[in-house]
């Protein structure tokens, strides 16, 4: 990395209420980096229902050598609006980091971002913290003591004297197939080798950002990362990750685009059958669940799904075509049901 680094920090921008970006903006102000390092925020109106603008002057005065840039686009989700930035930011920035709109760092994130960078990483990324794991993320996660753990081959500090860890892109590729080990706050990355990727814009609602950080893990010859919780995720705030209400309309269509995520695993997977495996084994898991969804739905509202079938067929057609089978599982087990629930209140 050069001595004097130059930052893009990407955030896409979609809020219903104004004071959530300022904190976001007010923990990049306030990030510990040498004041060489020149940082650039570059904020992407997703065609906000809240504009950015009252936000941004409630978050102060920037320090030295911080920019903000606000970019509007037409509403395309998460992963379209981080890509704005990136056609913005690529090409003119060493690094780009990313964080979202109610998301806040701690104070030494780029700072240890920059660190894990220097040596000689493509990537970094470190762990976060919110109201469901105030204790952090990573150590729920399946590899969390292969992580930071130098008796795994490909796994070592990046010096003695520090906590930051690094390993191939390879081993990062096969740990994040199986499961999403960052957050896209977490993540900062080197432009001259990864800055041609982008985020998939077909999945607005869910799995984007797994994709990408396997795309990312796939072209780094080395990755850096960090177990501290340098990220505090925000909670029930972030328009784009409104609650999952297990069958509303938006839940539906989650699942749905999760499922065209899944599929486009499976197809960067296409080097190991041992990792395609467990991803299709949730695949398989996946259809089953919207299956069932959109024949309840069919049934308690007596009519076609249209909006989430058609959006099926988009995303994965094999879920449209089994429904009809699980149509006939899901009336064969209600009568089977309620069959032995008449018998078990015939007197005897």
């Amino acid at each position: 990395m050069p001595t004097t680094a130059s930052i893009a920090v990407i955030i896409p921008y979609y809020q219903e209420r104004s004071g959530v970006l300022s904190r976001s903006l007010a923990s990049v102000f306030g990030q510990d980096v040498d004041p060489s390092v020149r940082i650039h925020i570059v904020v992407v109106d997703d065609a906000s229902p809240v504009d950015p603008a009252g936000d941004i002057v409630m978050a102060g005065s920037p320090p030295p050598g911080l920019t903000i840039e606000v970019l509007r686009r037409a509403n395309g989700g998460p992963g379209a609006a981080r890509n704005t930035g990136l056609d913005a930011a690529v090409g003119r920035h060493d690094v780009i980091a990313f964080i979202d709109s109610d998301d806040t760092w701690r104070a030494d994130h780029l700072s240890r971002a920059l660190l894990g960078l220097s040596s000689g990483a493509d990537l970094y990324f470190c762990d976060f913290c919110a109201q469901d794991h105030p204790n952090g993320y990573l150590q729920r996660t399946r590899f969390y003591e292969k992580l930071a753990n130098p008796d795994v081959a490909g796994v070592d500090r990046i010096s003695p004297d520090t906590d930051i860890w690094c390993c191939n892109g390879k081993r990062l590729a096969e740990w994040t197939a199986f499961e999403y080990l960052a957050q896209t706050s977490t993540i900062a990355y080197r432009t001259e080798r990864l800055g041609h990727l982008r985020f998939s814009e077909t999945l607005r609602l869910a799995g984007e950002d797994h994709v990408f950080f396997l795309d990312l893990a796939l072209a780094a010859t080395r990755a850096s990362f960090s177990l501290a919780c340098e990220v505090e995720r925000g909670v029930g705030i972030n328009v784009y990750e409104r609650a999952h209400t297990w069958g509303d309309a938006h839940d539906l269509n989650r699942r749905i685009y999760n499922i065209g995520a899944l599929r486009l695993l499976i197809a960067r997977a296409r080097w190991s059958a041992a990792i395609r495996r467990p991803i299709k084994g949730k695949l398989a898991e996946a259809r089953r669940a919207v299956g069932f969804l959109l024949v309840r739905q069919l049934l308690r509202k007596h009519r076609l799904p249209t909006e989430a079938l058609r959006l099926a067929w988009q995303c994965d057609k094999r879920t449209v075509l089994l429904a009809p089978f699980y149509a006939a599982t899901f009336v064969a087990a209600q009568h089977l049901y309620e069959a032995i629930s008449e018998n078990s209140r015939t007197p005897k």
